[in-house]
């Protein structure tokens, strides 16, 4: 049985979003232990399309 929100979006949903807010974390870290300027690699990502999961984007997800 899957658990919902007082909203009555699935838990399977939610989990999906922890996921996209604990990455954020992953990457923050990994930037700051890198020799590359946090800006250049934002926008870098955002050229190549590597980072994909904008605010947007997010609040578009079921």
């Amino acid at each position: 049985m899957l658990l919902a929100k007082a909203g009555g979006e699935p838990a399977a949903s939610i989990a999906v979003r922890l996921g996209h807010h604990l990455d954020w974390f992953l990457w923050d870290e990994q930037t700051r232990g890198s020799d590359v300027d946090r800006a250049d690699t934002l926008s870098g990502q955002a050229v190549t399309g590597g980072y994909d999961h904008t605010q947007f984007a997010l609040a578009r997800e079921p």
